[in-house]
């Protein structure tokens, strides 16, 4: 016999065999779950569900805006978004546990049929009052001089941002490492360095005087987000809807925001 589990201080936990076996039940049930929906959907039934998954940047920020626009046309869909990590996203599209997931790219290829969903492009923002705000032009070389906050060394962000610094021949000496665009925000809000995130996270701020978002003349930061699925797998009416949909809005609707900072008031107004 196996022993699937085992007992610890901590109470009862699953051994390396055990992992195994929930693992291929977990995807035998989701199977199951598919099979069940593609049935109901192909008799006619009126509901459906889309279990989308997104990375952090993208579920909180450019997702919500394809759900209410699809929703807006399927009320009849539910659709389920859970944001987490990349690779944890790349992991549950492959278990079955996701139906289509929305990343930044460039995605992968071998395991993943991926769709462009809209551009990107990364900013560098700062607190307004920030010194490098009187740099005029800033270039790559000023900001690799600067006290940096970047995104966790496995975050595609980060490898976006270091693939451009190398390709100029330039070190990126991190000061400050956080998990999460929010948290690169608020450190750059509380003047602890400048960072690299999504326009579309930072349009409020700098709209607001919040943030400052400082051009850079020498290089750009572009990506797309794009729309995954896993290969091979049968694609129900409502997954093939949403990922048409999905793929002509981002065409036509999704564009990384212009970042305009607020007029100052003029002396002696």
């Amino acid at each position: 016999a196996v022993r699937l589990l085992e007992r610890t201080p901590r109470g009862l936990v699953l051994t390396e065999p055990g992992e195994a076996v929930l693992a291929a039940a977990t995807t035998v049930i989701s199977t199951l779950e598919q099979m069940e929906q593609a049935v109901a959907e192909m008799r006619g039934a009126r509901r459906g569900r889309l279990l989308l998954g997104a990375n952090t940047t993208g579920g909180m920020y450019v997702a919500p805006r394809v759900i209410a626009a699809y929703r807006a046309l399927h009320p009849e869909v539910e659709v389920v978004l859970q944001i987490e990590a990349t690779e944890r996203i790349y992991e549950r599209l492959a278990q079955g546990l996701l139906d289509v997931a929305i990343v930044g790219g460039p995605a992968e290829t071998e395991r993943f049929d991926v769709r462009r969903l809209c551009a990107d492009r990364l900013v560098l923002v700062a607190h307004p009052d920030h010194r490098i705000g009187g740099v005029p032009p800033l270039r790559l070389a000023d900001v690799a001089r600067q006290d940096l906050i970047l995104a966790e060394p496995t975050s595609r962000m980060r490898g976006l941002v270091e693939g451009v610094f190398r390709q100029a021949g330039l070190a990126v000496r991190p000061r400050l490492v956080l998990a999460g665009t929010e948290a690169l925000k608020k450190a750059a809000e509380s003047s602890l360095g400048v960072a690299f995130v999504s326009a579309y996270a930072v349009e409020r701020e700098v709209a607001t005087g919040v943030l400052r978002a400082l051009p850079i003349a020498d290089a750009e930061f572009a990506r797309d987000y794009e729309l995954v699925n896993l290969k091979g797998r049968y694609l129900t009416p409502v997954i093939a809807g949403f990922l048409n949909f999905a793929t002509e809005y981002g065409a036509r609707q999704l564009v990384p925001p212009t970042l305009v900072p607020p007029r100052r008031p003029r002396r002696g107004a």
